[in-house]
Parts: C-alpha cells; structure tokens; sequence
C-alpha cells in the first residue's frame, strides 16, 4: 500500500478501511493495524476521529520544508563522492542517468521516478555515512510523493535530467565545491517545481516564490 500511496495511485483525502485491506491480503486486522500505524508514522496517512485512516494531503510548507532537508544531505553526499574520485562509483551513477533519459523517451513516470530516487541514494549511499543514509531513507519515504507531484510534467522531467547531468559532471571532475553547488542548485529547483504544481492545483498560498530569478533552473 505505501507504494500505491508514494506513486499517487491512492489519491489524497482517500479512506483507508483496515477490514478491506485484510480481507484483500487475506491477513487478520492486527497486522493491518500495525502496518497503518508504521505508515502514519512516516506521514503518509493520517489517523482522524470517527473516520478512520486516510491518505494525508501534500501541503507546499510541508513539500518545502522536507525537500530543503533532502537537498542538505544530497549538498553533502555529493561533496563527498567527489572527493572520492572513483571511476567505477562514477560510471554507476551514469548508467543510472541513462537509464533515467531512456525512461524520458519513452515518457515513463514511474520508471523516472524510479531512477530519479536511484540516482540519489547512491551518492548518498557514496558517502559511506550509515547513519546519515538510514535517516536519508526514511525521509524519503514520504518525499518519494512529492516528486510524483513536481515531476508530472515533461520540461520537468528533461530539465530534472539536465540538471542531474551537472551534479554527474561536478563528481567526475572531482570538484567537491562545484559538485555540493550543483546538487544544491538542483534541490532548489525541485522545491519549485513541487511547490509550482501545489501551487496551481490548490493555489496553495504557501507554495515557495519562484526561484528561478538568477535564471538556475531549466
């Protein structure tokens, strides 16, 4: 079911009724209402009075406010894969890249989406850090949403891919200052692509101004 939310294919504001799920996985309630509590505790589903669980609404301060912290530890791990200057670590994240830009050609979301979160946790994975990974996972559960929000929309997904492309360059060209600017830059410009969408499909007023005003993003 996380899976189902992450991808958006339960739409927000939708009940979650604990005896249907067990009834379609064939399990008893306990598990299922153990489940719904993990899934509350990411921030997927909220858990309201004499209606049930149901899946949370994405809010911009919300959407915002985690994608600035995801953009931290991104800043950070990729300054760390440069000072690596492995070619081996190098050429794993290219194919994910090229993977990524088939999935573009052919106009397949979830495949972007996909590679999109692969890209990603392996620079953060290069930082060899295990706890800073473990907390840069669980962040992500929820976040994983928000990019099926900003990323609804094929100059977002080229420009994503563009974007990703200089994070990539800065790394291989072992430039820790350039390589920490660039996926910063690149985390800013999904912030407003995130918070641009809220902003037209609820007019959001807590949706993030444009930041494109030093002409950083695509």
């Amino acid at each position: 079911m996380m899976n189902e939310i992450v991808t958006g294919k339960l739409k927000e504001g939708v009940r979650i009724v604990e005896s249907e799920l067990a009834k379609t996985y064939g399990i008893s309630r306990p598990p299922v209402r153990e489940a719904l509590m993990m899934l509350e505790l990411d921030g997927l589903i909220k858990l309201t009075p004499y209606k049930g669980f149901e899946v949370t609404t994405i809010t911009g301060r919300e959407a915002r406010e985690s994608l600035e912290m995801k953009g931290l530890i991104e800043g950070y791990a990729a300054r760390a894969c440069a000072l690596r200057k492995e070619a081996e670590l190098v050429d794993r994240i290219g194919s994910v890249l090229d993977t990524m830009e088939r999935q573009v050609v052919d106009g397949n979301l979830q495949g972007i989406l996909e590679e999109n979160f692969n890209f990603h946790l392996l620079i953060v994975k290069s930082s060899q850090n295990e706890k800073l990974l473990r907390f840069y996972e669980s962040l992500t559960i929820s976040i994983r949403r928000f990019y099926a929000v900003g990323l609804t929309k094929e100059r977002s997904w080229k420009s994503s891919l563009i974007e990703h492309r200089r994070v990539l360059d800065a790394i291989r060209a072992g430039d820790p200052e350039l390589a920490e600017k660039t996926a910063r830059r690149h985390a800013r410009c999904t912030i407003g692509r995130v918070t641009e969408q809220l902003k037209e499909r609820e007019g959001d007023d807590m949706a993030a101004p444009a930041i494109d005003a030093l002409g950083e993003c695509q």
